[in-house]
């Protein structure tokens, strides 16, 4: 996975909103809303880099439980093998999440046991604290850059121009929407 630093989005962030570094909110803000905004973009697409290999599952009575620590959103679901090693499996799309326990709902599993197969999303990596020593040279994926920095720009603009912010905005948006309509997910995501 390509990678910056959370310093180099920071030389970013600051001419994107058009200010001088002395104007610009002071750097505790500023990691606030790069904060806020990662898991915004991290869970907008099932990134390449974010999506976990296949884990087999446990299903008892209908459901299993997932590690909401390491495992985020459920992407895809399988039974009779994983879709990385076979494609001869079958699909399941009736399936509900809830408190860190997956239902599947298609009817004759409901009470089944056994094994299946399922895709997680990894939960975004959080920023280090304000002031640690590892916040400079904290790894972001490179692919959220310019849209994480245009929309925390826009954050630091937002009451003094509106309308700029609403620009850098709509700037990080379409650079998000273009990366992601360049993925061509898997066979299994389809």
């Amino acid at each position: 996975m390509l990678t910056i630093t959370y310093a180099d989005l920071l030389a970013t962030i600051i001419p994107l909103a058009g200010q001088p570094i002395g104007k610009s909110p002071d750097a505790e803000l500023i990691r606030l809303y790069v904060g806020r905004q990662l898991p915004q973009i991290h869970t907008l697409a099932a990134w390449p880099e974010s999506c976990m290999d296949f884990v087999a599952v446990t299903l008892a009575n209908g459901q299993f439980t997932k590690n909401e620590t390491t495992q985020g959103d459920l992407l895809s679901l399988y039974a009779n093998g994983s879709p990385q090693l076979t494609t001869i499996v079958h699909r399941l799309d009736d399936w509900s999440e809830g408190n860190g326990v997956i239902r599947v709902t298609v009817y004759h599993l409901t009470n089944a046991t056994g094994t299946l197969y399922a895709e997680f999303q990894t939960p975004p990596a959080p920023l280090p604290a304000y002031g640690a020593a590892g916040l400079a040279a904290a790894p972001l994926p490179a692919r959220y850059g310019f849209a994480l920095a245009a929309w925390v720009a826009a954050d630091i603009v937002a009451k003094e121009d509106p309308l700029e912010s609403a620009r850098l905005r709509r700037e990080g948006d379409d650079d998000l929407k273009m990366q992601a309509s360049q993925l061509k997910p898997p066979w299994w995501r389809r």
